[in-house]
């Protein structure tokens, strides 16, 4: 005896009229049959009869996701990634909340339907045959056939003792004569033109590298004169940027306000670079006595908090402000403690990258040793790791696949996992 096949999935609702038209107005799924007697709708689903929604009430309450019990349903849209963005407007047309998941080979939409119910759609992936060999192996296959140029010599760099010229020559065609980097380097960000958020990239590129340039750093100092407030704070980029296409999160235009925040980790990276400019000596100043003070809500700017105050703060004064910012950090938006790590957020490592950070101190052996474990079980079968937010197009989505798996290779071996 065997199973021969799925059947159909099964789940209650409180109204039938209410889920009936979500279903098929919105998903567009047909009624195959109906069960006046019983308050339940069969949807079919395909060429078979593959989900009964049944009422139990208006009464009743939404499912619970911290319960044990149904997790999701799950549904395969037609027409690949095409079919999975025209379903992603049509909920949007209808006000559903949803997010998009990479899961490397795929990607996946989530939701909830009116009752609670967690709905997944996603387009069938494409099946390539799996890399073999080792984490780094594989990851060193997907970045050569996949990965920028500058991703690929951050790579030889870090792991095949290349002396560092290859990255930044790779670099500099990111580079502009004000100084400044532009040309996408953050790939949510398409303008050719300098933006603070591209030349923290490049200056934290490098250091990642381990290659100290306070000549590019000073250089950047000069454009980063030319846009920042009289206090030093720094915009992630300057109004024009979004005359090009740019990530959904940066649309709205919150990223040209400026702030200390975001100015903290610019700052970080040139204190580590050795620059020496008037802008800076100020910068330093005043990201210092922000680290020790500012209230701080969102992880990324707390992660330049972090930075600021690893490279800016000594003794004492160090270990109270990085106690002070980890109290912040579990309440703050966009940090990730729970894993599996299945959204977009900054997980532990973002903020201990190598064990021998002086913020390693404030965070819980057993916290970091989780995330080392889900980290490396995300690598993917073609060998690189997945993003977990939207980029503005399926190239910027391979620019920072490639960017995402050499960053995660090198947290990785600073931990001795490779």
């Amino acid at each position: 005896m065997r199973i021969e096949r799925f059947g159909h999935a099964a789940i209650r609702v409180r109204d039938l009229a209410v889920a009936e038209s979500f279903y098929g107005s919105v998903l567009g799924f047909s009624v195959a049959h109906r069960y006046p007697d019983d308050d339940e709708v069969m949807f079919q689903v395909g060429n078979d009869d593959q989900l009964l929604v049944q009422a139990v009430g208006r009464d009743a309450p939404k499912a619970d996701p911290a319960l044990p019990g149904l997790h999701h349903i799950a549904f395969v849209v037609a027409g690949g990634e095409g079919g999975l963005g025209r379903m992603r407007e049509r909920l949007a047309q209808n006000d559903v909340e949803h997010r998009l998941l990479d899961h490397g080979d795929h990607r996946s939409v989530y939701f909830h339907d009116p009752d609670g119910n967690q709905v997944e759609l996603y387009h069938a992936p494409e099946r390539k045959r799996p890399v073999s060999g080792s984490p780094l192996d594989r990851a060193r296959a997907f970045v050569y056939e996949s990965a920028r140029r500058v991703d690929r010599a951050m790579f030889e760099t870090a792991f095949e003792s290349r002396d560092g010229e290859e990255l930044v020559a790779a670099l500099s065609a990111y580079r502009n004569a004000d100084g400044g980097f532009g040309h996408a380097l953050e790939p949510d960000l398409r303008t050719p033109s300098s933006q603070p958020l591209h030349t923290e990239a490049a200056l934290g590129t490098l250091k990642l590298a381990g290659l100290r340039r306070p000549d590019i750093a000073n250089a950047c100092c000069d454009y980063l004169a030319r846009v920042s407030r009289a206090d030093s704070a720094l915009p992630a980029f300057t109004s024009d940027a979004l005359d090009y296409p740019a990530a959904g999160h940066w649309q709205s235009g919150f990223g040209a306000q400026p702030s200390l925040d975001r100015a903290c980790g610019i700052v970080a990276s040139l204190a580590w670079h050795g620059a020496m400019h008037p802008w800076f000596d100020a910068a330093r100043v005043a990201c210092a006595e922000h680290v020790q003070s500012a209230d701080i809500d969102e992880a990324h700017h707390l992660r330049y908090a972090f930075e600021a105050a690893e490279v800016l703060l000594e003794g004492a004064a160090r270990d109270r402000a990085l106690v002070r910012l980890r109290a912040m950090l579990d309440h703050a938006d966009l940090f990730v403690t729970d894993t599996p790590v299945d959204r977009y957020g900054l997980t532990p490592l973002h903020f201990v990258p190598t064990p021998d950070c002086a913020a390693r101190a404030v965070f819980d052996d057993g916290l970091i040793e989780r995330h080392l474990e889900d980290l490396l079980a995300h690598q993917c079968d073609d060998g690189g790791w997945p993003i977990r937010f939207d980029p503005p197009s399926d190239g910027a989505r391979i620019e920072w696949r490639g960017n995402w798996t050499v960053d995660a290779l090198i947290t990785l071996r600073a931990w001795g996992r490779l």
